[in-house]
């Protein structure tokens, strides 16, 4: 009898045990913020030739997402992105899917899949970068920063050749094509000229 009670004090501890750090390392949110911000890049292909860049992007694109700004829980000094699709030219992106965006310490990394709506392949993106995010001109938050996006494209070499001319297939991968680098600075709110 006295070792069932034991064997059971020692179950519900485990069971506390396991239970509280999970209340840790999940804070609650304490609040959300409204950003958006400017952006340039300087874009390369697979193949290493320089393409066409941009500058001054607005982030997100009032023309193709729904809101003016992407919406960030705050835990404390990281950034959680409520919805990654905001940072893309088109939406809503088909098959679309993506890790978490946290900006950590001003740091980031996260990747992207969705079909291309230009030659509906599947696409994944992988991106990393520092952003720091802080109250913009008006109500609005904003960020400054810079990251890099890589862009890969999966099929048959017509298929991703036909769309993407300056892809390189991954010596590693069969079918997996990378369509280019892109690097990009992100400026706040204030146009570059």
């Amino acid at each position: 009898m006295k070792l069932r009670k034991t064997t059971a004090t020692l179950l519900i501890l485990l069971a506390l045990a396991m239970i509280a750090p999970m209340t840790v390392m999940a804070p609650p949110i304490q609040e959300t913020i409204q950003v958006w911000w400017l952006e340039d890049a300087d874009r390369n292909g697979g193949d290493g030739t320089q393409l066409p860049g941009w500058s001054n992007d607005r982030i997100p694109n009032p023309e193709d997402y729904p809101k003016d700004y992407i919406e960030f829980a705050v835990h404390g000094k990281s950034y959680h992105a409520l919805e990654v699709e905001a940072f893309y030219n088109y939406y809503p992106l088909v098959d679309f899917e993506s890790s978490p965006f946290v900006i950590a310490n001003g740091k980031f990394a996260f990747w992207a899949r969705y079909k291309s709506p230009r030659s509906e392949l599947p696409i994944l993106d992988k991106m990393r970068g520092k952003l720091t995010i802080y109250e913009g001109e008006e109500e609005d938050y904003t960020a400054e920063g810079t990251y890099v996006q890589y862009s890969y494209a999966f099929g048959t070499a017509d298929d991703v050749l036909d769309w993407y001319p300056n892809a390189k297939e991954s010596p590693r991968t069969q079918g997996m094509w990378l369509l280019g680098i892109t690097y990009y600075t992100v400026h706040g709110q204030t146009p570059t000229t």
